[in-house]
């Protein structure tokens, strides 16, 4: 399991300079990272949403947002890359927008500091790319097996004689 230093590490790494009102976040962010899966965090800021500050982290499967209040204790949203349809964004003088369409709803985060705005933008697409293009893969595949092939050649000439002979009661009626 990944620890709070992994964490900074990981985010000095990859350029995460904003972390503003997400401190408590970060801090419990190690909890929600499946490290032993090959799950990698990508890119994390703060956004406002619903009225307050989360923790938003693109990972290599999926977008966390992370809320952990004084009282209430957390708050957790986890959407799922295969789950995304698109994702767009607005930029300000200073701040920008995320807009993120998933299944049949959407999400807008706010307030999301402009520097942290287009490599949060680009890590989710990236991302986004890499499992489109893995997801229309097929996975049954059979590349240069002989015994498979001699089947496919003996099936297909099986289909061929049977053709023939159908083609031939028809010619003789």
């Amino acid at each position: 399991m990944l620890t709070s230093e992994d964490i900074k590490k990981r985010f000095e790494e990859i350029g995460v300079l904003d972390q503003f009102g997400v401190k408590k976040e970060v801090s419990d962010l190690p909890n929600h990272i499946d490290d032993q899966r090959g799950e990698i965090i990508l890119y994390a800021c703060s956004a406002f949403l619903d009225g307050n500050t989360w923790l938003m982290v693109s990972t290599n499967k999926k977008i966390i947002f992370l809320d952990k209040g004084m009282i209430a204790g957390l708050k957790k949203i986890e959407i799922p890359l295969s789950k995304i349809n698109s994702i767009s964004y607005k930029s300000g003088l200073v701040l920008g927008e995320i807009l993120i369409h998933h299944g049949s709803d959407s999400m807008n985060l706010k307030s999301i500091d402009k520097k942290a705005l287009q490599p949060m933008v680009d890590s989710i697409n990236n991302e986004l790319y890499k499992f489109d293009k893995t997801k229309n893969i097929p996975t049954n595949i059979v590349i240069n097996d002989s015994d498979y092939n001699k089947k496919i050649v003996e099936q297909n000439n099986e289909i061929i004689m049977l053709l023939s002979a159908i083609l031939n009661t028809l010619e003789n009626k």
